[in-house]
């Protein structure tokens, strides 16, 4: 029965691990629990096998007094039910856990009833001899009832189980000992290789060349082999110690030794020439090993680190540092040739040993041909330079170059070569003769209040504002400079700059400039599409076909701008065409801040008057009609023309215009007229006739306004005018009606306002009439005559005579007052 509880227990003691993973709560307060209610219900069996289940391996000091007084009373308990037992031996624990460590430990003993026997027999202890070598230095020590032992240190990573036997007599309690498993540590190798990226193998795998470390076993050893072509190969058993933290990770460098040696050539010029490998001009000197040419172009050098190719000899590589070097065979002279451009070969031989890096100097010696400097124009005393280093001032006689092109460039104070450089070719042995000339420079500074945004000098923006000196070159001619200066907020500057004999020297000249604040101008036209051009009173342009309407910006001026706006017409053959021309041109004061608009009315563009009506003010003389008693008086009082159009810059015509004729004494009354007693009239028809109006008809060009003058305003013009109206007489022939006929002639002056759809004008001038005759219709009135049945005419007398009118005339929205032939405009 106790093998097998002693089975179960230790199976048990196996599984708590798992069993304390998986525990929502913990398992040892659940499990004492669990035991000493099993003791209170005498159950001492079973909660000493429960208590043997909860028992770790490392518990606190609390904890293990809790659980072995809890066993021992299970113990003793259990012996006191039994009476029939004279002696009886309890251990303290019957199970027991140890670290890996090993160590030292414990366990107490006790002996009951010892009294009721005869024999004395001392209390032993050993080890299992089967299963437990590894538990020794079992002793008993019977003062303390304690037995001692000694446990030996577990190299593997599995648990062990064994089991300490203590006797008294023929009494025998086994203690089982349980040693968990050696702990497993792992260490981070990393691994480097002198060069880069050589070939590692641990323990027969190789590494990544991306990731050369990894994780070993503490206190074991790893198989290196390390190789790289063109390198020994390197064979190495390193131990990981394992006395080292685990989080520090080992460094385990390898310096690989070379199959070959390395040689590199350390070219220089003899004294007083250069060369420079990485100039462009001598990329193409070239290294010969042993009549191998070495390619030391940057994109055929590969590195020492490359593991992509084998290691070659007498190809050129870059060490760590990026410093190149070539490797060559160990065995033997090497023979070498170098050639670079403009200078002579050199040769030679060298030896080399296993892993040597030999610098190998070479001293080239120049081909070299004889240069001279010489002056053309202004060049005396400049300094010389060729490829960027100076070689003396001009003239320069005779002077030994190396073979090969070269950039000449020269210098002197207030001068500037004509031409930026004189590329020179010489041959070995050859004499080359440059002349240079040079131009003087004037030293000028901008100086402007305030202080200018923009110079442009020739059209070309400058941006020395540091020092604001600028070095103005001497031109042929001595053509002027075109200056432009800006400044935001103000006007612009643009003039000329003409240097004088005193500019050039080392004196700095200054061009002084103030700027005019600018003020901003809305500007508008009475139409869409126009374009406006700005001149100064002195006929400078300031601005350009800017659209309207725009928003100007001027500076404040006390005499006028002149100011042209131009309309776009486009060509009827080919509409993609536009012409523009003149529309507007006229004077514009802006001489205060205050003024913040501008708005113009341009020429007509096709002077089309729907209605156009004048009214005579001031008529001084009257017009007899009728005979006798019945005689009444009549004054020219109106005339309209209906569809007026321009026929040519001053010339109109209408197609229909009409004039009226009314009583002197009031325009709307009629008055009883006498026909003449010779007259034949039909005898139902009474003796008088009464009229009122006398009206008067023309047709399209019978009727003629020509008006010549000027614009006043933007809204007036002043003008001498023409007008010529043909009042035919044989209109009775086509209608009857009361109506004038005759010839009417108007020439004066006309004051009229300029305004789009009405405009009213004033005129004063003299009014004749030529051939005037008034057509009065009675139906009754020579009802025999075939010619003119109804009419009776009476020829007028109408003298010449000054008038004043006004008019109004109604147009379209294009119609900026009358068409007039300009010869001036006053603003």
């Amino acid at each position: 029965m106790k093998r097998i509880l002693f089975i179960l227990t230790t199976t048990l003691f196996l599984l708590l691990p798992a069993l304390q993973v998986s525990a929502q709560t913990d398992p040892f307060t659940k499990g004492l629990e669990q035991a000493n209610r099993l003791f209170t219900e005498g159950k001492y069996d079973a909660a000493m096998q429960q208590l043997d289940i909860i028992r770790p391996a490392a518990l606190t000091t609390a904890q293990a007094e809790e659980l072995a007084k809890l066993y021992h009373k299970c113990q003793v308990s259990k012996t006191d039910e039994d009476k029939s037992k004279p002696l009886t031996l309890i251990l303290s624990s019957t199970q027991t856990g140890v670290l890996a460590e090993g160590g030292e430990f414990s366990v107490g003993y006790e002996v009951l009833n010892e009294k009721k026997t005869k024999k004395k027999t001392a209390v032993t202890a050993n080890a299992d001899p089967s299963s437990s070598s590894w538990i020794f230095d079992v002793t008993v020590d019977e003062k303390t009832s304690l037995v001692h032992f000694k446990i030996q240190p577990s190299d593997v990573n599995m648990q062990r189980i064994g089991q300490v036997i203590v006797k008294k007599g023929a009494l025998s309690q086994h203690l089982t000992v349980v040693q968990f498993p050696k702990e497993v540590i792992k260490r981070t190798v990393v691994f480097s290789t002198t060069p880069k990226q050589a070939t590692i193998f641990v323990n027969g795998t190789q590494l990544s060349f991306d990731n050369l470390s990894g994780e070993y076993d503490a206190g074991k050893d790893i198989y290196v082999t390390v190789t790289k072509s063109g390198y020994d190969e390197i064979v190495s058993n390193i131990h990981i110690d394992e006395a080292a933290e685990e989080q520090t990770p080992l460094i385990v460098p390898f310096v690989l030794t070379p199959h070959f040696g390395l040689v590199r050539f350390e070219v220089i010029p003899e004294e007083g020439f250069d060369f420079n490998p990485d100039l462009p001009k001598y990329q193409n000197y070239t290294v010969r090993l042993n009549s191998e040419e070495i390619k030391l172009d940057p994109d055929s050098i590969k590195s020492f680190d490359d593991y992509e190719k084998e290691m070659k000899f007498y190809k050129a590589y870059a060490d760590s540092e990026g410093v190149t070097w070539i490797p060559v065979d160990y065995d033997g002279e090497i023979r070498y040739k170098i050639t670079a451009p403009g200078y002579f070969d050199c040769q030679s031989t060298v030896s080399v040993g296993k892993g040597e890096k030999k610098v190998i100097p070479v001293t080239l010696q120049a081909r070299t041909g004889q240069l001279s400097v010489l002056d053309e124009k202004r060049s005396d005393g400049a300094a010389v330079f060729m490829d960027g280093k100076k070689i003396g001032t001009l003239p320069i006689v005779n002077l030994r170059v190396a073979e090969g092109e070269h950039e000449i460039k020269i210098e002197k104070d207030h001068h500037i070569p004509m031409q930026e450089s004189y590329p020179v070719k010489i041959e070995n042995g050859e004499s080359v003769e440059i002349y240079t000339a040079m131009r003087r420079v004037a030293e000028y500074k901008f100086v402007t209040t305030p202080a200018y945004d923009e110079l442009y000098i020739d059209g070309v923006l400058q941006s020395n504002r540091g020092s604001n000196k600028y070095q103005l070159v001497e031109k042929p001619e001595n053509a002027p400079y075109n200056i432009t200066l800006i400044k935001k907020g103000y006007m612009p500057f643009s003039g000329t700059l003409e240097l004088s004999e005193s500019d050039f020297g080392a004196e700095v000249r200054t061009f002084p400039h103030e700027f005019a604040r600018l003020f901003a101008l809305e500007f508008k036209g009475d139409e869409p599409g126009l374009k406006l051009d700005i001149t100064d009173k002195k006929g400078k342009e300031i601005m350009k076909s800017i659209d309207l309407p725009a928003t100007v910006h001027l500076p404040l001026s006390k005499s006028a701008y002149q100011v042209k706006l131009w309309r776009s017409y486009s060509d009827g053959s080919n509409p993609q065409k536009i012409t523009w021309k003149e529309a507007y041109r006229g004077r514009m004061r802006f001489a205060s801040e205050s003024k913040k608009k501008h708005s113009v009315i341009t020429d007509s563009r096709n002077d089309l008057r729907i209605l156009d009506l004048n009214l005579n003010l001031s008529v001084p003389n009257e017009v007899f009609l009728g005979e006798g008693e019945n005689t009444f008086s009549i004054l020219p009082r109106v005339d309209a023309s209906f569809i007026k159009f321009k026929v040519l810059p001053g010339w109109t015509t209408s197609v229909l215009k009409a004039g009226l004729f009314t009583p002197a004494d009031n325009p709307l009354a009629k008055h009883m007229i006498s026909v003449p007693e010779d007259q034949v009239k039909n005898a139902a028809d009474a003796s008088f006739k009464t009229i009122g109006l006398l009206p008067a008809v023309s047709a399209l060009f019978l009727n003629d306004e020509f008006r010549i003058g000027g614009r006043v305003t933007d809204y007036a013009t002043v003008c001498a005018l023409g007008r010529y109206t043909w009042y035919p007489d044989f209109i009775k022939q086509v209608v009857k009606f009361n109506h004038f006929a005759g010839h009417e002639i108007f020439l004066g002056g006309e004051v009229a306002t300029r305004l789009p759809v009405i405009s009213l004008s004033l005129r004063a001038g003299m009014l004749m009439y030529a051939s005037p005759v008034a057509n009065i219709y009675n139906k009754n009135i020579n009802p025999s005559s075939k010619d003119l049945p109804g009419y009776w005419s009476q020829k007028l007398d109408i003298p010449n005579m000054l008038v004043i009118s006004v008019g109004v005339s109604f147009g379209t929205d294009s119609v900026k007052g009358n068409n007039v032939l300009t010869l001036f405009r006053a603003l």
